[in-house]
């Protein structure tokens, strides 16, 4: 199988030791690695020669620009004969379970979090940039906007995902074949400019099933500090944790190397 990974990053990909772990592991069971970066600027890789670097678009948080760059390196991939993609970010580890669910899995596969909540999530900064970028106004952000836009989805049957997530071969040209038609992705995307509702509600909307996977990734919950560039000690993830989620990221600690892989 040919296996691709998809770094989202800023400036960096951290502890490349155990990404090199993950890829050598996947070799020696005969698989193919294929992998693409996107970042505000090259930069070096010594541990991770094969990475290979996508042109660069400007993006932001919480607006379309990021959607597009995922695309961007999914398309890469995918022109390069990978069958399935790993979408990754910077300061995201793979725990020991991942070699061996990569070794199988060829499904799309997310990671969903809590149902979005309107009337709690509305203050929030994120909900706040994404309404003002759009141009929605909230009392209208409802069912009625999707379907004067030609979307028959309500909120209470819209998922939230975890930003980062697998997508298949066959799923991303059913998609493409389906999306792009009346202009059905640019729509979208004005309407739903955060990534972590975007990519989950299109397959719903294109009917193209997907494996939902609660354990598929760990994220820290309390975002208030920097990710990038963070180091991991072993000593902050018990053993429950390594047995039981596939990739982590947002822990903010300091310390050792480790050994995950």
């Amino acid at each position: 199988m040919k296996i691709g990974f998809a770094f989202l990053v800023y400036r960096d990909i951290h502890n490349q030791q155990i990404w090199r772990k993950l890829f050598d592991g996947l070799l020696a069971n005969d698989h193919t690695i294929l992998s693409s970066c996107h970042a505000k600027e090259e930069f070096e890789l010594p541990l991770l020669p094969e990475v290979s670097f996508v042109k660069s678009i400007r993006t932001k948080w919480s607006e379309p620009s990021l959607i597009e760059a995922q695309f961007l390196l999914f398309a890469d991939l995918f022109e390069k004969g990978a069958d399935i993609i790993y979408l990754c970010s910077g300061d995201m580890l793979p725990l020991p379970r991942s070699k061996g669910f990569m070794s199988f899995n060829e499904e799309t596969t997310f990671c969903l979090q809590d149902k979005f909540n309107l009337e709690g999530y509305s203050d929030s900064v994120q909900y706040d940039q994404s309404l003002a970028y759009s141009g929605v106004n909230q009392n209208k952000w409802n069912y009625d906007i999707f379907v004067r836009n030609g979307f028959e989805i309500a909120w209470k049957d819209f998922e939230k995902q975890a930003m980062f997530f697998a997508i298949s071969k066959n799923d991303f040209k059913a998609f493409t074949a389906k999306a792009f038609e009346e202009n059905f992705f640019n729509r979208l995307i004005r309407l739903v400019p955060m990534d972590e509702y975007f990519w989950v509600n299109l397959f719903i909307l294109l009917k193209i099933s997907f494996r939902s996977m609660p354990n598929y990734l760990f994220c820290h919950k309390k975002t208030n500090f920097e990710t990038q560039a963070q180091n991991f000690r072993l000593c902050m993830i018990n053993d429950e944790m390594k047995d039981k989620y596939m990739f982590l990221r947002k822990i903010k600690q300091e310390g050792a190397e480790i050994e995950f892989i």
